[in-house]
């Protein structure tokens, strides 16, 4: 009996995010295998999101793959295609092209405003609320370190500038 060939899905988390987001989805094991793909530091901030797609592609093994990828893991899996021969990217909340973006998004790359993300005071005062928050607060915290881990100020100056 010939056994059927397994469709490799590889799943890629948003912005910051760990591919723990996606620990509820169990496809059919007779049909499906699932890759969960953490991102990975670029180079610098300034590294081109081309370049970037294609250090990040070196995780993909399988040939054809479907790439389900998330808000900017759904962009990254646009850039990814053009690479390599997907049979299918599935994005969710992405956009698929930049005429998609809102009105402050524009204005935001337009006035270059992400350059003013206050990485460093939003890291400081999570430091603060975890060491002095109440047991809610804390416990919200843990719950946004599990599932937004990457906090990397390189990382989050170049995802924002390459996202825009």
């Amino acid at each position: 009996m010939k056994q059927k060939k397994l469709t490799h899905v590889y799943f890629i988390s948003g912005m910051s995010a760990s591919s723990k987001i996606f620990e509820r989805i169990h496809l059919p094991a007779e049909q499906y295998k699932t890759h969960f793909l953490e991102w990975i530091m670029p180079y610098s901030r300034n590294e081109s999101m081309t370049k970037y797609a294609k250090r990040f592609a070196e995780q993909i093994t399988e040939e054809n793959p479907v790439i389900v990828g998330v808000s900017f893991g759904g962009m990254l899996a646009q850039e990814i295609a053009r690479i390599i021969h997907c049979d299918k990217i599935i994005l969710i909340s992405s956009l698929k092209t930049p005429k998609e973006f809102s009105l402050f998004f524009k204005m935001t790359k337009a006035l270059k405003l992400y350059r003013f993300l206050p990485i460093n005071t939003i890291n400081f005062t999570e430091r603060l609320l975890m060491k002095n928050g109440t047991k809610k607060i804390k416990r919200t915290l843990s719950i946004y370190r599990k599932y937004l881990p990457l906090r990397s100020k390189r990382y989050l100056l170049w995802a924002t500038r390459s996202f825009l």
